[in-house]
């Protein structure tokens, strides 16, 4: 019996690496096209001129953020998408 089981784990540890490398293979990057789509772009000339700015602040809390409401971030807000955790 304790044969079979050690057989058994080593089938299973088999498969699981087995799986391991499939799912490795699968998630490799692939070629495609990583054209933007903005106005320079001619491919897409029906593009709109987007603009993404992504301000992190590492250590800071939002309730401390809110607090003392900095002029540039707080003129950002009101045209904006903002999430404030913490």
């Amino acid at each position: 019996m304790i044969n079979y089981l050690k057989k058994l784990k080593t089938v299973l540890n088999f498969l699981i690496i087995i799986s391991i490398v499939a799912v490795g293979m699968a998630a490799c990057n692939k070629s495609g096209s990583n054209s933007l789509e903005s106005p320079d772009n001619a491919e897409n000339p029906k593009a709109k001129a987007r603009k993404v700015l992504m301000v992190l602040v590492d250590g800071g809390y939002g309730a401390e953020i809110r607090k003392i409401a900095p002029p540039g971030m707080t003129d950002l807000s009101a045209n904006s998408i903002f999430l404030m955790m913490g």
